[in-house]
């Protein structure tokens, strides 16, 4: 478990100690990840790209005005948290939102902030 991804997501809640962030159970670890890869307003806007149609890292990096490496490293993150889907072609990766990916977000989220709920 990468427990620096752990306390960088949840350093700005004060009454969080690093200890009781490291005793998450796997499913808020994956809630976690989630809350990475969307708070970078360079994905955010990805995803807002990637609802509209499927795209290619060169067009997202083109529109966005970063470099393809940057948008590959997004892209990466957010393949991680399950957000986006790809597929190979002749022509390179072709990148799109995953239909249920936001869903399953939203449901961790929820659950996540129901045992927060519990623990007060």
């Amino acid at each position: 478990m990468n427990y620096d991804i752990l306390y960088t997501c949840w350093r700005g809640l004060e009454y969080f100690t690093l200890w009781e962030v490291m005793a998450v159970q796997e499913d808020e670890f994956q809630a976690v990840v989630l809350c990475q890869a969307l708070g970078s307003t360079t994905r955010y806007r990805i995803l807002k790209l990637l609802a509209a149609r499927r795209m290619r890292p060169g067009q997202l990096a083109s529109t966005l005005g970063k470099s393809k490496t940057v948008i590959s490293v997004h892209l990466a993150k957010l393949r991680a948290a399950g957000l986006v889907r790809f597929k190979r072609e002749a022509t390179g990766l072709l990148y799109w939102l995953k239909p249920t990916g936001l869903k399953t977000v939203l449901g961790r989220l929820e659950a996540f902030a129901a045992s927060l709920k519990q623990r007060a």
